[in-house]
């Protein structure tokens, strides 16, 4: 029968009693064994102190530990520990090998259990083994090693301060079993520990990289994902976010995009640019995105800043990295720069009026010796008035005649002195569509004289029809007057018979009109064909060497293209190509353009 404390009276009962203990148990180490190989590494301190409570409550035990052994000094620690509230803590039970040597000696060095149901059995060899445990009030305990690489590495213990209810022997298969688990469960989060450790070690380091990497750039620069999340900043781009107002005080995980869409005066306009730029580059629709725009200075100077954001793709996923470049000094640099080309190109035009002023005296002696001789004979017809009435019918319409012709020859006059007075005038004038072969006609004209000086032979061949683009006449003029004029100086050392000069305009199937001149003179060294269009270099003693430059920037600003020929036989031709203007162009009306 059943006693009344709930244990079973008799032989049968007991060994029922024990049965079932060790069925208890052994579902426990399969439960707790399942769920620690099951768990997250994170989660494995957690699943470890849960497995000791449940073997506290199932072995009716007052203490359980787990304990780890030390690599470096071999000492042993305890990791995990359950115990009921009426044990106090204290030293645990494999506290060295001086208080329990022959415990110490089985587990460590001979790696075997230890288990005994009461002190007594304890051999002699143990007696100060003894003597700690009932300073440590336990009664009963057993104490399994879990053994590893060929030595004890942890020690699972369970421990009673009273009488037991069974042997604790029955426990030794499953508590080894549970062991190794358990040995096996915290070596795995150690190694995954270690290895987040490195994980977020490497992936400090390379932020802190990329942060001294940005920070040695010479501009503000910053990286944001898809989103326009901010995930990576330089100091240089913190400081311009600390000026009042500046979209980019965004701290790293801020939105970027967000901060430009929303920022107030005087940033909302530029702000907004930006912002529809960055959507582009982030969404991928264009490579990428610049964007110029001017910042005050705290002494109210305008400070230029020139925006480059680009977009790229790391693990998937698309970002954009973002640098801004103070070119304040760089656009001054631009601006003198482009005064002084047109200074010089001025300059230039000026110091060819010697060269004109012959050739417009030629010019002009033509057509005023004719008016001259013109209006005498009206003079004269008109002064004879004894004539018949038929003659003086006849002598008027003869007198018509003349006039016409003085109004032809003071037209022509007029637009040898326009063609001049537009070469030399400074300001900017309107692209308009020209046909190339008046500006030969008009250049030729004025430069006429200058080739019977010179004794050069002039060959222009009939030119094609349909040479019209969109251009600014006085510049296009001026580039061929320098090209001619040069072929003529470097005919200098030729001689006189052999001084020939050939332009010409043709049209090609590649919408482009192409207008050449060819000269007989020296040529160039291929070294000198490679540096022609350098600024300040040239082959004349007393060349500025921006000649050629100054001409090759005009045709570049008018979408057109400039180089050097082959020619068979001495000599060198100029090529500059324009694009053909059709009537149907967008960009038919003028452009104010200059340099």
């Amino acid at each position: 029968m059943d006693r009344a404390d709930g244990t079973l009276r008799g032989p049968g009962g007991y060994e029922r009693s024990k049965r079932d203990d060790v069925a208890r148990f052994e579902r426990l180490v399969e439960e707790r064994s399942s769920a620690l190989v099951g768990s997250e590494w994170s989660g494995t301190d957690d699943a470890v102190s849960k497995t000791l409570q449940a073997l506290l409550a199932c072995t009716k035990a007052d203490e359980v530990s787990f304990f780890s052994r030390a690599e470096d000094d071999g000492s042993w620690k305890v990791t995990h520990r359950a115990a009921r509230a009426s044990v106090r803590g204290g030293e645990p039970i494999l506290a060295s090998a001086s208080r329990m040597p022959w415990a110490w000696s089985r587990l460590v060095d001979a790696m075997e259990p230890v288990a005994f149901d009461a002190l007594h059995e304890l051999p002699d060899e143990a007696d100060l083994d003894r003597r700690h445990l009932e300073s440590a009030g336990i009664h009963a305990a057993v104490c399994i090693p879990v053994v590893g690489g060929g030595k004890s590495r942890h020690a699972i213990v369970v421990a009673h301060a009273g009488p037991l209810r069974g042997p604790l022997q029955r426990f030794v298969p499953g508590l080894r079993l549970l062991g190794h688990v358990i040995a096996s469960a915290l070596e795995r989060m150690r190694q995954a520990e270690a290895l987040d450790r490195s994980w977020k070690t490497e992936v400090d380091r390379a932020r802190r990289f990329t942060a001294s990497a940005l920070d040695a750039l010479e501009g503000c620069a910053c990286v944001v994902d898809e989103t326009g999340i901010v995930v990576q900043a330089s100091e240089a781009w913190r400081r311009l976010g600390a000026e009042p107002g500046a979209p980019e005080g965004v701290r790293i995980g801020g939105n970027f995009l967000r901060a430009l869409e929303t920022t107030g005066a005087p940033h909302a306009d530029d702000g907004a640019r930006l912002a529809r730029g960055l959507k582009g580059v982030l969404a991928q629709q264009v490579p990428a995105y610049e964007l110029e725009f001017a910042r005050a200075l705290p002494t109210g100077e305008p400070r230029w800043l020139l925006a480059k954001a680009r977009s790229f793709t790391f693990d998937g996923r698309v970002y954009a990295a973002i640098d801004y470049r103070d070119v304040t000094g760089q656009r001054g640099t631009t601006a003198e720069l482009e005064g002084l080309r047109a200074h010089h190109w001025h300059s230039d035009r000026v110091t060819r009026t010697g060269v004109l002023i012959a050739s417009l005296a030629h010019e002009l002696c033509q057509p005023l010796a004719a008016i001259l001789s013109n209006a005498q004979a009206g003079l004269r017809r008109m002064g004879n008035d004894r004539r018949s009435g038929a003659d003086r019918r006849a002598d008027e319409s003869e007198i018509v005649a003349i006039l016409a012709d003085i109004v032809a020859d003071d037209k022509r006059a007029v637009q040898v002195i326009e063609s001049l007075r537009l070469m030399l005038r400074r300001q900017a004038t309107a692209r308009r569509p020209v046909d190339l072969r008046d500006i030969v006609h008009d250049v030729v004209g004025l430069l006429r004289s200058e080739m019977v000086r010179q004794g050069v032979q002039l060959e222009v061949p009939h030119a094609a029809v349909g040479c019209l683009a969109l251009v600014d006449r006085a510049q296009i003029q001026q580039v061929l007057m320098n090209i001619m004029l040069n072929g003529v100086e470097a005919m200098q050392g030729v001689p006189l018979g052999q001084r020939r000069l050939r332009v010409g305009v043709v049209r090609t199937g590649h919408g482009e009109a192409h207008l050449s001149v060819s000269d007989a003179g020296t040529g160039f060294t291929q070294e000198q064909l490679e540096r022609c269009f350098e600024a300040f270099w040239t082959t004349k003693l007393r060349g500025t060497g921006l000649g050629l430059a100054i001409c090759h920037s005009i045709v570049s600003s008018h979408g057109g293209r400039m180089w050097v020929e082959p020619k068979d036989g001495p000599g060198t031709t100029l090529v500059v190509a324009l694009p053909i203007h059709l009537p149907s162009d967008p960009h038919a009306s003028g452009e104010e353009n200059g340099p």
